[in-house]
């Protein structure tokens, strides 16, 4: 049995084994047996999110109208590959101290380390002491190693502390949502 990892249009395959053969020997299988076999394997590291192909290819002597021949078989498995998520959001930077009525310039930078979109962001402000226009902003999808600012003007509405939270919601390749 040889296990090796299915080329496709863009790759030469997604995997490599984990120290270890990828040929196995199995001396016999008798009619009803079963065996098991296992193998660990690595992910190429730029890999894109998606299934990749993995193929088991059994070669074996069988007894076919009373004489022994040489079969072969061959399956496909897939497996289905994801990228570990990387967005990260930098401290918001403040423009100045304001003062009743004025304006706030705020801003806060973001970029995607991962090897995946990210898709679906949308950045949200909150908080009190101050109103906003930009209450909810849909940027979309961010390419892995892209990145930019979202700038929002906070106007202050009343004396003291202003406090407030910019939210960032996105979705994986996988779909699962997060927020920061």
């Amino acid at each position: 049995m040889v296990v090796s990892s299915a080329a496709d249009d863009q790759t030469g395959g997604a995997f490599t084994p984990a120290s270890s053969s990828n040929s196995f020997y199995i001396a016999s299988v008798g009619a009803g047996d079963t065996f098991t076999e296992s193998i660990d394997l690595i992910a190429r590291a730029d890999a894109a999110p998606k299934s990749y192909g993995i193929s088991v290819e059994l070669s074996y002597d069988a007894i076919v109208d009373k004489k022994m021949e040489n079969l072969t078989s061959t399956e496909t498995i897939t497996i289905p590959v994801t990228q570990p998520d990387r967005f990260e959001v930098d401290d918001v930077q403040i423009d100045s101290m304001p003062y009743v009525g004025d304006s706030i310039y705020c801003s806060v930078s973001y970029v995607n380390k991962g090897k995946s979109t990210i898709y679906n962001l949308s950045i949200a402000v909150e908080g009190t002491g101050f109103t906003t226009a930009d209450t909810n902003t849909y940027i979309g999808n961010v390419e892995a190693g892209s990145g930019d600012s979202f700038s929002p003007t906070l106007n202050t509405s009343e004396a003291g502390p202003v406090e407030g939270k910019i939210i960032f919601t996105y979705e994986d390749a996988s779909g699962n949502q997060s927020t920061i």
